[in-house]
């Protein structure tokens, strides 16, 4: 099929220049040469649309078919922070498949256990290590939203919201101890779980990086992943997730939400998957 549609898309460029210069010399009038170069462009452009399409679908098989897929498992062996248990019923739980690649989500006595980060007193970073060690890792995708995402409350100033603010930063550790880091820009490369009944909570996601790929209708409740990409193969040893707030203030505002003092957003990681290449 590729080689099908490289062959189009240059009869298509061709033909149809050629058939505006037939046009042309035997006297025909502009408008109709312009008619056919027009129709070889929109030629062209449906072969280029084809062609991309099919590249996103070898993508996609190459991606279902599981080569390379590594879950990271985030229990208390592997996994350096605080993990949280949390009663969410109806919650996918085990070795499940979302957005096409495979994660482990933990469970137990029907709590999913959640690695959770959240700034500590007066902003001070809280951070997480996740241990890896897998050689040759091209991409590496997470399972993560955030809790008390708002981009409002009661009584907030104008501007005094979470929206578009980094959260946290996500670093990657490599055998040659050199670094990579990612920011989680609240908006951007992750949201709010509750998605839909809370009217403050931010719903967006901005960036190409971050996608749903699972929603409870019913609690209204998401998950969505996140990918990252290295330039090239790497060894990585381990990853380092840290939660604090992109403000200058010390002591954050006073919150109150549904009539309780709540704390600025924290991070919520349910899983973690690389992908290797050989």
């Amino acid at each position: 099929m590729d080689e099908w549609l490289d062959k189009g898309d240059k009869l298509a460029s061709i033909g149809s220049f050629v058939l505006a210069l037939i046009a042309l010399l035997m006297g025909k009038s502009l408008a109709i040469v312009l008619l056919l170069v027009a129709l070889g462009l929109v030629i062209v452009a449906l072969i280029f649309l084809l062609r991309r399409e099919r590249n996103r679908v070898k993508e996609r098989e190459r991606f279902i078919a599981g080569a390379g897929f590594q879950v990271v498992q985030l229990d208390e062996n592997q996994t350096f922070g605080l993990i949280s248990n949390e009663p969410v019923f109806g919650f996918p739980s085990g070795r499940v498949w979302l957005g096409c690649v495979p994660f482990e989500i933990l469970a137990q006595d029907g709590n999913v256990q959640i690695v959770r980060a959240e700034p500590g007193p007066n902003n001070a970073p809280q951070i997480i290590e996740i241990k890896v060690q897998l050689d040759r890792v091209k991409t590496v995708f997470f399972l993560i939203n955030t809790g008390l995402g708002l981009k409002s409350w009661s009584g907030a100033k104008p501007g005094e919201g979470w929206d578009e603010k980094v959260v946290g930063r996500i670093q990657f550790e490599f055998q040659d101890d050199s670094t990579f880091v990612q920011e989680l820009r609240l908006g951007h490369h992750l949201r709010d779980s509750n998605v839909g009944n809370q009217p403050w909570a931010v719903d967006q996601l901005r960036s190409e990086q971050a996608r749903e790929v699972w929603l409870m209708p019913s609690q209204h409740y998401a998950l969505d992943m996140l990918q990252v990409n290295f330039s090239k193969p790497r060894y990585l040893r381990r990853i380092w997730v840290s939660a604090q707030l992109e403000t200058e203030q010390v002591q954050f505002p006073q919150i109150l939400f549904q009539e309780k003092p709540i704390g600025p957003p924290f991070i919520l990681i349910y899983g973690v998957t690389c992908w290797t290449v050989q």
